[in-house]
């Protein structure tokens, strides 16, 4: 992969990231239960923050989630 792609690649899983902890410090969900209800995986924002690949389709649903939850 070249430096450019992973750098963007990084930047966005960042911003990603950012939007997930902002939806969890307004929301009574734990991280493992958020992971599960909007992905599948429980394991979703610890990977995430230890810098781990997230799939682009991962964070389309992730965030249709998140836009769509009522808290």
């Amino acid at each position: 992969m070249s430096t450019n792609l992973s750098q963007k690649l990084k930047a966005e899983t960042q911003v990603f990231l950012t939007e997930v902890e902002a939806f969890l410090a307004t929301s009574e969900m734990s991280e493992s239960y958020f992971g599960k209800v909007a992905s599948g995986n429980s394991e979703l924002v610890k990977r995430v923050r230890e810098g781990k690949r997230i799939w682009p389709e991962t964070i389309d649903k992730v965030r249709a989630f998140m836009r769509n939850s009522g808290k």
